[in-house]
């Protein structure tokens, strides 16, 4: 007797946003303030412009975006926060937003590190960037 079996639900992956990657490293010392002393203007920042010579960086090989076998619960989705190196590898992934559950953070975080792409460009030139990337897990 034929069995009838139901395909496995697909997970889908996409890119967000990209940034230019910036150092975190502190140049120099900051002086210490006057005591007192009050900012100027404490109004917020104002919005990051986004350079139109900057290219985002493009899938060369996706990775398997693999489900967690003990999850058993509805739709849900997972941001991360992952920096591409001027070669095209991803060199950091970190969480951003959505599902904080630790397995599928994990799997999202595992596709990440497993894929790679041709490199950001700004001007022509491979740089590194941050990208925000999706990744959605159907429900069961």
């Amino acid at each position: 007797m034929p069995l009838h079996v139901e395909p496995p639900p697909t997970a889908r992956v996409w890119l967000r946003g990209v940034a230019i990657a910036r150092s975190s490293a502190i140049e120099a010392p900051l002086p210490s303030a006057e005591p007192g002393a009050v900012p100027a203007d404490t109004s917020a920042p104002p919005a990051l412009a986004i350079d139109p010579e900057l290219k985002p960086p493009i899938l060369r090989s996706a990775a398997r975006l693999i489900l967690p076998s003990s999850r058993n619960r509805g739709a849900e989705a997972v941001e991360l926060d992952v920096q591409v190196s001027d070669a095209g590898d991803v060199t950091d992934a970190r969480w951003a937003a959505g599902s904080a559950d630790t397995a599928l953070v994990a799997a999202a975080t595992a596709c990440a590190r497993a894929m790679t792409f041709h490199p950001a460009l700004l001007g022509g030139r491979p740089v590194s960037v941050w990208c925000r990337q999706r990744f959605e897990f159907p429900g069961r």
